[in-house]
């Protein structure tokens, strides 16, 4: 059997934009009031965070000495092992409604890289090296930070003018980056995450975009693709490719094969429902009805020469889905299979639809990615569970009294076992 990196319990994560948090009062009090308790709860002597940072909230611990140092102090207090940041939502992420705001500002936008600067200034300075992934460079230790992005924005209305912005401000930021870690020791690695309907929804386009537009920029720079190769990588999320309707394992395969470094991991749950009525369409639609959120619904329609043929439907809705249906009955099919981008807590295979009928989850995709880490002896990303809908699914549920800690806590129980399965957890469980 090949040897294993291994995860320590304290270094699983969650991320904590399930709890809103635009201004450093708020984000001081989820700390206390949610990571606190649910690093009790499994019984853990610190644990790590994939902490969300809005951008108010990074711009004041960028420029107020006093506001950083009550952070660390804070951190530390409650155990919390700093070695991820998620720097996907800029603003309020918990405003009534999100939807395509949640890609603003682009990064064509001057203020998405200054955000992500910012970020990264923090981390290098609060990174808990003890639990920090290390590297030596020239017989000196480097510690790994990483930070989500977004995939450069939504699709709909970019432009190969505004692709172009955004090229050079990830090489500005590669550049930043390199200078930040010749002064820390620390390398903060950034991790562009593919999500459906963005400039790169499928591993692919995002593999295509460093081969065919990031590095050869670079390159005319003068830069090495090292040069940008450290610094910008992917961030994986397991819901959002489920939901792409892809092999998984195949996928991380070929990031990594082009030389892609993903820095994180985040562990995720989507909807995979068979639909064979409108009965079933209706009871989907009112079981995820948010307003809040973004939920877009992907549709295998078939495989011509082994390609993935989708159906996408930007938002959940019944009226298309409807479509769909009447297409699929025309064609001889009496139900079809759809995806939806819907995180759900992922110790859960299934979640009820009505009295008589469950749908599925992509926990497949999530298991799968766990049995490609267990063949991969070199490859230890930052694990970080993502459940930001909690709050939406907890009221569709009609559990309003839930414990939300108990529920955190149980997705990382989950994980911890899956990992421990497979031989991939430090600490064993008996």
């Amino acid at each position: 059997m090949l040897p294993i990196n291994l995860w320590q319990s304290q270094e699983l994560a969650y991320c904590s934009n399930v709890h809103p948090g635009t201004e450093l009062t708020q984000v001081l009090a989820n700390i206390q009031n949610w990571f606190n308790p649910v690093l009790k709860k499994r019984q853990q002597n610190s644990m790590a965070s994939g902490l969300w940072l809005a951008s108010p909230v990074a711009k004041q611990l960028v420029n107020d000495n006093d506001a950083l140092q009550n952070f660390v102090n804070v951190i530390t207090q409650n155990q919390l092992a700093l070695t991820s940041l998620n720097g996907f939502p800029y603003g309020n992420f918990h405003q009534d409604i999100v939807k395509q705001a949640v890609y603003l500002p682009t990064w064509a936008d001057k203020k998405r890289l200054v955000y992500t600067q910012n970020l990264a200034n923090i981390l290098s300075q609060t990174i808990c090296k003890k639990t920090a992934t290390q590297i030596q460079l020239q017989g000196e230790t480097r510690y790994l930070g990483a930070i989500s992005t977004l995939p450069l924005a939504y699709a709909k209305e970019w432009t190969s003018q505004l692709h172009q912005i955004a090229i050079e401000h990830l090489i500005e930021l590669a550049q930043y980056l390199k200078q930040l870690e010749q002064n820390t020791q620390v390398r903060i690695q950034i991790g562009l995450e593919m999500e459906p309907d963005c400039v790169f929804e499928s591993s692919q386009q995002l593999i295509d975009f460093f081969k065919q537009d990031l590095l050869p920029a670079a390159k005319n720079k003068g830069l090495a693709a090292q040069d940008i190769l450290n610094y910008i990588g992917c961030c994986f999320d397991t819901c959002h490719q489920a939901v792409m309707h892809e092999d998984i394992q195949l996928s991380l395969k070929k990031i990594r094969e082009a030389g892609i470094q993903i820095c994180k991991i985040q562990i995720s749950n989507a909807i995979h429902a068979t639909l064979k009525n409108k009965h079933n369409i209706e009871a989907l639609c009112q079981l995820l009805n948010d307003k809040k959120f973004l939920h877009q619904c992907k549709i295998n329609q078939s495989n011509v020469n082994n390609k993935t043929n989708l159906i996408h439907i930007a938002d959940l809705n019944s009226a298309e889905l409807n479509q769909v249906l009447a297409q699929k009955q025309l064609q001889g099919e009496p139900e079809f299979s759809c995806t939806v981008h819907y995180h759900v807590p992922i110790h859960l295979s299934q979640i009820k639809l009505s009295e008589a009928q469950k749908i599925n989850t992509t926990q497949t995709g999530i298991l799968a990615c766990l049995d490609y880490l267990q063949s991969q002896a070199d490859f230890k990303p930052y694990l970080e569970i993502e459940t930001y809908t909690w709050l939406q699914y907890l009221t569709s549920q009609a559990q309003d009294s839930f414990d939300l800690t108990q529920g955190l806590s149980e997705e990382f129980f989950w994980l911890e076992a899956q990992l421990n399965k497979r031989n991939l957890l430090a600490n064993k469980i008996t």
